[in-house]
């Protein structure tokens, strides 16, 4: 995936919430479909839903949607997408495979498919891992945005791989597998290239958050106990052969970053965070 379809999705995400007029982390997909039902018809339905309604064990159902995420399926017939989704699953990994399944859907990878079918054609090889790594990518500015995350960070000086990881699990409620694949790229990188207009569609989360946990309320015993469950996920991700890979942000531009909420709010930033 290109850095600049990177930036395009980036965008998408900020837009999608500057339209729904306010932000909510941990996101929820009730909260989402207040943007997505706008233009699609769409329902929802759990793998347990399913077994129960065609009798078939969990196995079967893997087998018969080929996956054990979530799958989207259209229906021409009615005209609607139907997400099913592995409910047995941790409920951050469900949002995690519902919103990739919506990526699809938003990011024209459904269209692009079923007209494929539609004239007898598939999709290429190299095609389906570009739409798999765009879904991951929006994914991941969806339920994780990039100035949420380091915002946040910033704020409360935790600007590091176990920092990082904290904000993501306590503030966005991410899975232990993502948090750790996206707090050891956000280290990584030497610039965070923001400015204040990226904040915007954010800021009455970013302002509720601030009131609530102001600086030296993530103490130490909090932030020590997020140090040890990184360092167990590190261990068990590299331990672990089928553990799910996520492409790194690699969003990086030479602006230097600006404070949160620029008069709201009077944040003090470390030249060593930015240099």
């Amino acid at each position: 995936m290109t850095t600049y379809r990177k930036q395009e999705i980036f965008l998408l995400v900020d837009s999608m919430y500057k339209q729904i007029g306010m932000s909510k982390f941990p996101v929820s997909i009730k909260f989402l479909n207040l943007f997505f039902s706008r233009f699609y018809n769409i329902k929802y339905v759990k793998y347990s839903d399913l077994m129960r309604s065609t009798g078939k064990d969990f196995n079967s159902i893997c087998k018969m949607l080929k996956t054990q995420d979530a799958r989207m399926i259209y229906d021409s017939s009615e005209n609607i997408y139907y997400i099913y989704y592995n409910d047995f699953m941790p409920k951050p990994r469900c949002r995690w495979n519902i919103v990739h399944e919506l990526a699809h859907l938003y990011l024209g990878h459904a269209i692009i498919e079923l007209n494929a079918i539609n004239l007898g054609l598939r999709t290429t090889k190299k095609q389906q891992e570009d739409f798999e790594a765009e879904a991951n990518f929006f994914a991941k500015c969806c339920l994780a945005p990039y100035a949420v995350v380091i915002g946040l960070a910033c704020y409360h000086g935790q600007i590091h791989n176990e920092g990082f990881y904290t904000i993501l699990r306590v503030f966005l409620g991410l899975s232990k597998e993502s948090s750790f694949y996206i707090a050891t790229n956000l280290s990584k990188l030497k610039k965070f290239g923001l400015t204040s207009k990226d904040f915007m569609p954010y800021l009455t989360y970013l302002k509720e958050k601030l009131e609530l946990f102001p600086k030296g309320s993530l103490d130490n015993n909090s932030i020590l106990r997020y140090k040890y469950e990184f360092y167990n996920t590190e261990y068990a991700i590299a331990h672990s052969s089928g553990a799910p890979q996520h492409n790194s942000w690699e969003f990086v531009s030479v602006e230097e970053i600006l404070s949160v909420l620029r008069s709201e709010y009077e944040v003090s930033w470390s030249k060593s965070f930015i240099a």
